[in-house]
């Protein structure tokens, strides 16, 4: 929305004022004038808005507009185009849908993962552009320090990317391969964080869940007790 102010600058009579806009945005965006006519005294002002919206997801563009504020009348005199009566005011200037990102870990296996000590597992999912340009879109996983120093091993790397997704469009399937620590002699359980973003803003859209890893079987004792004889 866009404030105006329209102003008689005259002196000594009343002005009936018409406001037009010229704009070429339609249908992807549409402009709005919300009072098109004003009666002012002499030195008088009155507000006005303009007023653009489009619609959701609306493509990236920019276009030109022109707001006319035109004398429609002075007193009671009503001025001839091309002569000292006639009076005209413009505006010019441009409204433009930008970029934004929006987007959508999609994982269809989001329950916890029950992994023995070095198996490897792989963690699929692809990433949805639902934002208005094309994307691309990093995913990482954000705790990767403290699933490393508990053993883990991000054999994948723990940083992807989806490159030039197109809007509305869908990553092809990536996925992040971990293999379980090599030695566990109680369970070890901790979450995994994995964060997809958006290369042209701050969206983001994260999913979590647990990597559970079970505890060896202790056969040491196996024969104990047992003394030759």
């Amino acid at each position: 929305t866009v404030l105006c102010t329209v102003t008689n600058d005259g002196s000594i009579v009343a002005e009936s004022i018409e406001i037009t806009n010229e704009f070429g945005g339609g249908p992807i965006i549409s402009m709005t004038i919300s009072e098109d006519s004003f009666s002012l005294g002499a030195g008088e002002s009155a507000d006005f808005t303009a007023t653009f919206s489009a619609n959701d997801r609306a493509e990236v563009v920019q276009h030109e507009f022109t707001i006319t504020a035109t004398v429609t009348s002075w007193q009671d005199i009503v001025p001839v185009d091309g002569t000292p009566l006639s009076n005209t005011a413009n505006h010019t200037g441009d409204v433009a849908i930008v970029p934004y990102g929006l987007v959508t870990l999609d994982m269809p296996d989001t329950s916890s993962r029950n992994m023995e000590t070095s198996q490897e597992i792989s963690i699929t999912f692809q990433v949805e552009n639902d934002g208005n340009d094309k994307d691309t879109i990093d995913i990482r996983i954000t705790n990767a320090n403290e699933l490393t120093q508990l053993g883990f091993v991000i054999q994948s790397g723990d940083y992807l990317v989806a490159n030039d997704v197109q809007s509305d469009g869908v990553s092809e399937q990536l996925s992040f391969v971990i293999r379980a620590p090599s030695e566990a002699s109680e369970e070890i359980r901790n979450q995994i964080i994995i964060e997809a973003t958006s290369g042209i803003d701050d969206a983001k859209d994260v999913v979590d869940f647990d990597l559970i890893v079970a505890a060896e079987k202790d056969s040491a004792g196996l024969g104990a007790g047992l003394s030759e004889v």
